[in-house]
């Protein structure tokens, strides 16, 4: 049901794309692919089996967030590909909490803003954190400068029941 939802709604965005374009995913494990082991699929691997007559690339990488997209490279080496014409689905989000002194070193600052704080990462080096809109802000901005059209996906929920007894 979900993925019917979002072809309608990707064709519905997409009407008058030009065949020159592609549909970049970029988003965290619940878009990605996994390996077959692991026994799950993020919705970017059926929504690329062919729905679309045009290409859709999936970058989506498992156990990352905004903060990592942009702090590992991952946006830097997606922007790269993209060309005018082409769209951008971001689903990012479910990694993102935690703050940014979390372990995980993927969460952002709590905020709206501008917010920031420095923190040392495991290997050593500083990082400026910033908030989740901040990091989605530059793919949007980068997006749009590239001449592509970004479309923010709501993000995928942790699952708040996980270890309770009752729904």
């Amino acid at each position: 049901m979900r993925l019917q939802f979002l072809y309608a709604a990707l064709g519905t965005s997409l009407v008058g794309l030009s065949e020159a374009a592609s549909i970049y995913l970029v988003g965290d494990s619940t878009m990605a692919s996994h390996s077959a082991s692991e026994g799950i699929q993020g919705w970017g691997v059926p929504i690329a089996s062919g729905y679309f007559t045009i290409p859709i690339v999936n970058r989506a990488k498992s156990g990352s967030s905004a903060r990592s997209w942009i702090r590992d490279g991952f946006w830097y080496n997606t922007k790269q590909l993209l060309k005018s014409g082409d769209y951008v689905v971001i689903e990012l989000g479910h990694n993102d909490g935690g703050g940014p002194t979390a372990s995980t070193q993927r969460g952002s600052v709590v905020g709206e803003g501008s917010e920031t704080v420095t923190v040392t990462l495991a290997n050593g080096t500083t990082e400026v954190v910033h908030t989740f809109n901040y990091y989605l802000g530059v793919m949007i901005d980068e997006a749009r400068a590239k001449g592509a059209q970004p479309i923010i996906s709501s993000a995928t929920p942790n699952n708040p029941y996980e270890n309770s007894a009752t729904i």
